[in-house]
């Protein structure tokens, strides 16, 4: 009997069984690393921790394209019908099989990884429209351009953060501006413009949803070092622009005690020049770690080298899937 699976359903099998493998792949592998990952630049650990929890999504994509390459060349006319060739033989993928009914346990599975898409798109817009909202809110503030992208806005309560998926804007309170030098102003304005650069809310905010696949435990420690690595990026460039790691060092103990848990702008509709992790930031500045280089050409140079593998052996990697595949009872 045909291994017969809907397009849908193909789709959500082969997805669950990716993100699992990949999910359980970094419940071991990523604490045995995370100390590595630290000692990097902050700026290239901010990214590599953006790879690893958008990973589980990355493979799936992958495995999706490998294993509907032969049919992707039948719709341009290349070789014969991908089902003909395989006649009854065994269980293969294809899009114009017909469907398992509702009662199959592998239609059942499919519907499970369904709504785990569906809970990542959920959280995707969750964060979307919160951070819509936040941004409208201050838009209406009564507010004093500074300049391009940044707006000083009269609050009694002091505050600097960036919101923004595509179009980030800086809001500086008068508050903060009013205990503040001219010279730590700056330091704030760099800050918040090293945010703005990356577009670290829309960066933080995709994270977030996908980082869904990966086991609670080990999304809880990638979100919390993503952002710590992101604030830690954005004071070494401070310090950089400023020439003067002491400096941006006590700019933020004046800002945190400013704050007094008043206003803090966390998660990622807003990033924020304060927040829980002044201490650890403000130890990394005064020891000085961030000032080395590093040649990350060996990490993409083995990327790389797997892309190219994976795509010289897709056809391989493919009849390995569908074997996978036909161990399954039907």
């Amino acid at each position: 009997m045909i291994f017969s699976l809907g397009l849908v359903q193909q789709i959500l099998i082969l997805a669950a069984f990716v993100v699992v493998s990949v999910a359980l792949i970094s419940r071991f592998i990523f604490p045995l690393v995370q100390n590595k990952i630290q000692l990097l630049p902050a700026r290239l650990q901010a990214n590599i921790l953006i790879f690893i929890c958008t990973l589980p999504l990355l493979m799936v994509i992958l495995t999706l394209g490998i294993s509907f390459f032969p049919n992707l060349l039948n719709v341009f006319g290349f070789g014969p019908a991908h089902c003909d060739i395989h006649a009854n033989s065994h269980s293969h993928l294809c899009t114009v099989l017909e469907p398992l009914p509702m009662g199959h346990w592998l239609t059942w599975l499919s519907i499970a990884s369904s709504l785990v898409i569906i809970a990542s798109g959920a959280v995707l817009l969750r964060d979307i429209m919160r951070s819509y909202r936040f941004g409208r809110r201050f838009n209406a503030a009564d507010k004093v351009f500074v300049k391009q992208d940044v707006w000083l806005v009269k609050d009694d309560c002091p505050f600097a953060f960036i919101t923004g998926l595509i179009k980030p804007i800086v809001f500086i309170s008068t508050a903060l501006k009013k205990n503040l030098s001219d010279r730590q102003l700056d330091i704030v304005l760099a800050h918040e413009g090293d945010h703005k650069k990356y577009h670290d809310v829309l960066r933080h905010t995709i994270a977030r949803a996908v980082s869904l696949l990966h086991f609670p435990s080990i999304r809880k420690t990638l979100l919390a070092q993503l952002s710590l690595a992101t604030e830690k990026a954005c004071d070494e460039t401070a310090a950089v622009m400023t020439g003067n790691r002491v400096e941006v060092a006590e700019t933020l103990v004046a800002i945190e005690r400013l704050y007094r848990g008043d206003f803090i702008a966390t998660g990622s509709v807003a990033l924020g020049v304060g927040g829980n992790t002044v201490v650890e930031r403000v130890k990394t500045l005064l020891d000085d770690t961030e000032g080395r280089s590093f040649n990350a050409n060996w990490f993409f140079g083995t990327l790389a080298l797997v892309l190219f593998t994976v795509s010289v052996n897709s056809l391989q990697l493919h009849r390995m899937i569908e074997n996978f595949l036909d161990q399954f009872p039907h």
